[in-house]
């Protein structure tokens, strides 16, 4: 549940991004022909031990967008864009900057993701706090909403 709840959120900020975009022509073939806009997102865990079942959840509720089983509201973006999720992984515990730059420029750039949402099971303070505030401080000089 927690996953479709940041999805949506996610959809909400893509459809802020995409506001001057329906008044394009793009907007006015979607009925006729079915083309649906691919945007990737990108979900960064912290760690690869706690990817399965997060994974599992995020692309579970990318589905349910893309199919059109979801709010009404979700329904009608749905028409439009088709979610395409992306998975990327930093080190568990400490990481450095290369890792961070490398998941941000060589991968996350590079495959044009839209919406970044960073998950973390960590609840300590420790300088794994401090590598996801890194993290996070890195990736909102991008201009990527970050989730």
């Amino acid at each position: 549940m927690r996953s479709i709840a940041l999805l949506q959120l996610a959809l909400f900020a893509l459809h802020s991004l995409y506001v001057d975009a329906q008044k394009s022509s793009f907007f006015g073939s979607v009925g006729g022909n079915k083309t649906k806009l691919p945007v990737n997102i990108g979900l960064v865990y912290q760690s690869l031990t706690k990817s399965t079942a997060y994974g599992k959840a995020f692309k579970e509720a990318v589905g349910n967008v893309n199919a059109g089983q979801t709010w009404a509201y979700i329904r009608r973006v749905s028409m439009v864009y088709k979610l395409v999720p992306h998975e990327y992984y930093l080190p568990r515990g400490k990481f450095y900057p290369s890792h961070v730059l490398d998941c941000l420029c060589n991968k996350m750039i590079a495959e044009q993701v839209a919406v970044i949402v960073f998950v973390t099971a960590s609840e300590i303070y420790d300088e794994t706090t401090a590598a996801a505030q890194y993290f996070m401080d890195m990736a909102s000089h991008t201009g990527i909403p970050i989730i």
